[in-house]
């Protein structure tokens, strides 16, 4: 078996042993057949008016199946891994190929091996306890004064995959995340502060705690400026924004699957001087890479597909030099696939997904970031971004915690929370300082998102928003 594999080592072999049987089953009824085994344990406890509200801990199993007849080719997706459930659901599969139309079954990936990359899965988060969440918890709370309001959420994800095919790939990979969440509120206003990774050790509530309490607005709110307005974009809010450019924009399609949604294709050469359209190039100081390998981010080794997880360079210094590949579109250009399968039936789309993006930090620390600003606004996060026009890159979506006057390089008090329309595009272009720290951030359509904070030069407050 290629892949990796952690804490649990008993389960996997079972698990590995389950997915062979079934594949087995799968290809008496198929020329080939794919075999997908995912296990996920969710434990989360959520606090809000300075108390436990909520504590739930959640086991599931997900089963996908892909059998290829000629040019047919069919999907069971089977919320168990019981053997009398999933071989009825593979009859049933079976029974139908010859109704589906015909089509062009992507490849399935051969066996292979890959050096080994930095670790999935912490231990220490495996065995995390609800005790151990509810004293994380009571770290918090002793650590805000009282007189600030305090709430969020604190949780552990551990994923366990096993992914075989009739081709004789056969891999396995136990994924963990441990995330702590805090919203710190005074009578002026709220911030938020978000801490992610693999490892739960790694995660300190004291300076969570902390950096939320000095993050709680001492002064009374001030008017909104008219806009648009010179940004400091937090960690939280670029990494809302790149995530959703990234994940509209830089999954491969259209013609030799080389082209973004929205045209930012990776054709050579680039750059003003190639002729290249101004919408095809982003600010030079905007580099973003997909790479699940960096022990930054959130490591996995392969996709639901079974395919290697590959280093992809989507921007460098401005400028769109690559997307992200499944099967499908890496043979219509001629490539290798990257990775970035999409799970079948997903609700984010169909196309390859960027998965594990990294925005590349600059060198301003957080006062440096300010002064650059001189008047304008920080905004810490975003919220209900939503995309209004995809293939020009354009989101709606409102400020949520932590939105300030700067006024001279200094933050002066917080401006009422805002909606706002922009062009992502636009937005990146804009880009004239990126920090040196970087935070993960989330989303729900990708796995993991590590930004730092940017200056943008112009940032638009919806009219209705100064009324």
């Amino acid at each position: 078996m290629s892949g990796t594999s952690a804490a649990g080592s008993g389960g996997a072999s079972r698990d590995s042993d389950l997915v062979a049987g079934h594949l087995r089953h799968a290809r008496t009824r198929a020329d080939a057949a794919h075999v997908e085994l995912v296990r996920e344990r969710v434990s989360l406890l959520r606090y809000g008016n300075r108390q436990i509200t909520y504590q739930h801990d959640e086991e599931r199993a997900l089963l996908r199946i892909r059998l290829v007849r000629g040019d047919r080719e069919g999907w069971a997706l089977v919320e168990t891994a019981s053997k009398d459930r999933v071989e009825a659901a593979i009859e049933r599969l079976a029974a139908a190929l010859d109704l589906l139309p015909a089509g062009d079954p992507a490849p399935m990936p051969q066996p292979w091996s890959q050096p080994a990359g930095p670790a999935a899965a912490c231990e220490p988060t495996v065995l995390v306890t609800p005790a151990e969440r509810a004293d994380a918890f009571a770290i918090l709370a002793e650590a805000v004064p009282g007189s600030i309001g305090l709430g969020g959420s604190i949780s552990t994800r551990i994923l366990h995959t096993v992914v075989a095919n009739t081709a004789g790939l056969e891999v396995a990979e136990q994924r963990t995340r441990a995330a702590l969440q805090v919203v710190a509120s005074g009578a002026h206003g709220s911030t938020l502060v978000r801490r992610i990774g693999t490892c739960w050790d790694h995660i300190d509530p004291r300076e969570a705690a902390a950096t939320a309490a000095a993050g709680v607005p001492d002064r009374p709110a001030r008017d909104l400026p008219g806009g648009p307005v010179r940004v400091l974009l937090g960690p939280q809010a670029v990494a809302t924004f790149a995530a959703t450019l990234a994940h509209i924009g830089l999954g491969a399609v259209g013609p030799g699957g080389t082209v973004g949604p929205f045209g930012m294709t990776t054709s050579a050469p680039r750059g003003p001087a190639d002729g290249a359209s101004p919408a095809t190039t982003l600010s030079p100081l905007v580099t973003l890479t997909d790479d699940a390998r960096d022990p930054g981010g959130l490591p996995a080794a392969f996709d639901c597909a079974g395919w290697p997880k590959r280093r992809v360079a989507l921007v460098e210094a401005g400028r769109p030099v690559g997307v992200v590949h499944d099967a499908r579109t890496a043979a219509l250009a001629g490539t290798q696939p990257t990775g970035h399968t999409a799970p079948p039936g997903w609700r984010f789309g169909s196309g390859p997904a960027v998965s594990h993006l990294m925005v590349s930090p600059g060198g301003d620390d957080a006062d440096a970031l300010l002064r650059r600003v001189d008047d304008g606004l920080l905004i810490e996060r975003v919220d209900y971004v939503r995309v209004v026009q995809p293939r020009q890159g354009i989101v709606t979506g409102t400020t949520r915690d932590g939105t300030r006057r700067i006024l001279g390089g200094r933050i002066v008090g917080p401006v009422p929370q805002f909606r706002f329309t922009i062009g992502l595009l636009d937005l990146f272009r804009s880009i004239e300082a990126v920090g040196s720290r970087r935070e993960h951030g989330e989303a729900p359509f990708i796995d993991a998102v590590v930004a730092p904070a940017m200056v943008a030069a112009a940032f638009p407050i919806d009219a209705i928003a100064r009324r």
